[in-house]
């Protein structure tokens, strides 16, 4: 996982202050086409996620993160993680963009145990 720690400004409508941006996250490629034999990695990706609320709110950005995904894991994205899609970004590739509020942080943590 990488992070861009300057803080950019919050997107979604109601969202006060600023968000991190994670710019890149990877847990298991394997999870995208699954190889006979390989072992499966469960929740490495929800415990990337959630270190990156963590910093966000360690630097009093409430938990707010952002972040561009590829078409194949949007889904995982709003449903897994719970956050907001934001529609697609023509300035990046026309990549859906998400975002997490300081509430829908929380229940992130809340549901995964952390």
């Amino acid at each position: 996982m990488a992070i861009l720690r300057k803080p950019r400004p919050a997107v979604l409508p109601g969202a006060e202050g600023s968000v991190i941006y994670v710019d890149y996250l990877e847990a298991n490629p394997l999870f995208l086409y699954p190889a006979p034999g390989q072992p499966k990695l469960r929740g490495v990706g929800l415990t990337l996620l959630a270190e990156a609320v963590r910093l966000s709110s360690e630097m009093g950005l409430r938990g707010g993160i952002g972040l561009h995904a590829l078409p194949q894991v949007k889904r995982y994205y709003q449903h897994s993680c719970l956050m907001t899609p934001c529609g697609a970004d023509d300035r990046y590739y026309d990549l859906a963009y998400f975002e997490y509020t300081e509430e829908q942080a929380a229940k992130f943590l809340a549901r995964i145990g952390t």
